[in-house]
């Protein structure tokens, strides 16, 4: 049968799956997730230039900085790990922390955007 990524959202779904897998996605790593603080922070640590990320932060900094997750409940990953913390929307926008496969995701599509909406349906898709 031929691969009709037009009309097939199993072809489609499929050659996306495929390029994740050529450009080094892991599929036992996360990307990244949304976080909420609500105490005053250094906003230079945020980043919002895709080909420009700086600042890596370790989960530790980020808890110390009164960071949770977006429900409110604390961060459960290693503290050890480190991310970059991006805010795509602007001032006001959600603050992600993202880590190696956001990366990833940017090789593919050089949007922020982008990069948060394929993450985010990879982590519906394994539900």
């Amino acid at each position: 049968p031929d691969i009709d990524l037009i009309n097939s959202f199993q072809d489609s779904l499929a050659s996306a799956a495929n390029y994740l897998n050529v450009i080094g996605w892991s599929y036992k790593e996360i990307w990244g997730f949304e976080l909420k603080n609500s105490q005053t922070f250094d906003r230079s640590i945020i980043n919002s230039d895709s080909r420009n990320l700086h600042d890596k932060i370790s989960i530790l900094n980020l808890k110390l900085l009164g960071f949770k997750n977006k429900s409110g409940s604390e961060i459960s990953i290693s503290e050890k790990k480190e991310g970059w913390l991006i805010r795509p929307d602007g001032d006001e926008g959600p603050i992600y922390i993202v880590f190696d496969n956001f990366l990833r995701l940017l090789e593919w599509n050089r949007s922020l955007r982008f990069a948060i909406t394929v993450g985010t349906l990879s982590d519906r898709i394994k539900q």
